[in-house]
């Protein structure tokens, strides 16, 4: 790579999650500089830059890739429009961070995971929510066996996005495109859960929007899964809940309950794990809030530490996870849960991308 600084020169696409959080993420780290950024026009480009102070604005995302000013590339468009701008980057030997969910359908998941693959590129997918502290808590206190033998898991996560707050019509409310409730907001969830108790073996769905609602994307979804362990789960994701902010996990054991929550507006501060047995009740374990100095928005935090790992392996260092490998694997859950709730049936997963 064409590095006269030593640091690894990343080039934003998208101007909106790009700006507001990548951007600040990727300058926590000394050894990357954001040194271009992407919007659909000039003129978008040309402001989000000037606001971010970075030196090169494109209209576009092809003049960006092939910037000799740019290094690596981050992309944080909407799923349907990732494929083409990653592919490219992959082609002229530019590393790719990618948002969530990695692309709109199985097929181009796929095709990143392959073009990726065969060029040994670093490639990453924005998955936040290992690298909050009391999410990686949880994980340890299952490990050790806290609560005994696992039973079933409950997910609750009600959130009211913008874009139903308002009713507009975006990626995030379109399948086509990508979105919908489950693959906007549970994409992040199906991600966890995996990461937390294994693979998932089956799903069923049931996927809603309000009888008024014209969009073609869900607003709430109903699953039931089971785990490889034998371990079920229940989970119920709502995207139009207006004035509540809840994202809820409870594991229950033959000893006693883990509880993860946070009832705050934002999607990363404001969680506690709690740790409770039927002789002393629940104590607070940890919990994660915002101090002085940090970020007003908690997710610059997350993607900061995901950053961290992809610019190192850009950089020559190991390969890192979340990759688009693990991308793929919540493509897959998301194309299985669809079916579930096309046909009325139970998908069994396929042991891909495990």
């Amino acid at each position: 790579m064409n590095q006269p600084s030593d640091k690894l020169r990343i080039g934003v696409v998208g101007s909106r999650y790009g700006q507001q959080v990548l951007i600040p993420a990727f300058r926590r780290h000394a050894h990357c500089e954001v040194t271009a950024i992407a919007a659909t026009t000039e003129s978008h480009a040309l402001t989000a830059a000037r606001q971010s102070q970075v030196p090169n604005s494109y209209a576009g995302w092809q003049a960006l890739i092939d910037s000799p000013e740019v290094d690596a590339i981050a992309i944080a468009v909407a799923p349907s429009a990732q494929l083409e701008p990653a592919l490219h980057a992959l082609a002229n030997g530019k590393p790719v961070f990618c948002e969530k969910p990695l692309a709109s359908t199985l097929e181009a998941a796929s095709e990143l995971v392959s073009t990726a693959t065969s060029t040994g590129l670093a490639n990453t997918v924005d998955f936040l929510f290992p690298e909050i502290p009391p999410f990686q808590d949880l994980k340890s206190a299952i490990e050790a066996g806290a609560i005994g033998n696992l039973r079933h898991v409950t997910v609750n996560w009600c959130v009211e996005t913008y874009a139903n707050r308002v009713g507009i019509e975006s990626w995030k409310s379109e399948v086509d495109e990508g979105g919908g409730g489950l693959a906007n907001v549970f994409s992040h969830g199906f991600h966890y859960l995996e990461w937390l108790f294994g693979s998932i073996v089956w799903v069923n769905a049931r996927l809603f929007r309000s009888p008024t609602d014209q969009r073609t994307g869900d607003t709430f979804a109903s699953l039931a899964l089971e785990f490889e362990s034998g371990i079920g789960a229940s989970v119920g994701v709502a995207t139009a809940a207006p004035l509540v902010h809840r994202h809820r996990l409870e594991l229950f054991g033959d000893d006693g309950t883990l509880v993860l929550e946070n009832d705050t507006a934002d999607y990363v501060y404001g969680f506690r794990l709690s740790l409770g047995d039927r002789d002393k009740g629940f104590r607070q374990v940890s919990e994660f809030l915002r101090r002085s100095g940090d970020p007003d928005d908690g997710r610059i935090l997350a993607a900061a530490e995901i950053a961290g790992r992809f610019i190192e392996w850009a950089d020559g260092g190991a390969s890192c996870r979340p990759n688009f490998n693990d991308g793929l694997r919540v493509q897959m859950l998301l194309d299985a849960a669809r079916q579930s709730d096309q046909t009325g049936e139970r998908i069994i997963i396929s042991h891909e991308c495990r």
